[in-house]
């Protein structure tokens, strides 16, 4: 599973998307508003991200109010601009979030904790 962290929370937790469980290791049709393309640094590297807005499934069940994916491509590649309303299909997948470095301040203000994000998004459509 060499794509298990192509996404990312939001940094400072919250609570985990109790939402994307169950649907854990499943293609998924969504819908979200996309919100932009951003960069962060860690460890010395830059990372590319998406953030996504009002994440639903097809029926139209909130599945979480915002997830980063990392390695945006197929939103690259299909041209969407910050506001648009966007239909993808995305793997739902089990995340470790928090601080895993050694600085134990860190660590107890950021704990490690399981979460679910969105994976591989792919089949990208621009509704509105």
């Amino acid at each position: 599973m060499a794509h298990v962290y192509f996404f990312f929370a939001l940094r400072g937790g919250g609570k985990m998307r109790a939402n994307l469980q169950g649907l854990n290791g499943k293609d998924v049709d969504m819908t979200a508003q996309f919100c932009g393309f951003f960069s962060c640094r860690r460890n010395g590297r830059v990372f590319r991200s998406a953030l996504l807005h009002s994440v639903r499934n097809a029926s139209g069940q909130m599945l979480t109010d915002h997830v980063w994916v990392r390695k945006p491509w197929a939103f690259e590649i299909a041209g969407i601009e910050e506001g648009d309303w966007i239909a993808f299909t995305g793997s739902i997948q089990e995340y470790v979030k928090g601080f895993h470095g050694e600085d134990i301040e860190q660590r107890m203000e950021n704990p490690p904790q399981i979460d679910y994000g969105v994976a591989n998004p792919r089949d990208v459509k621009i509704l509105a």
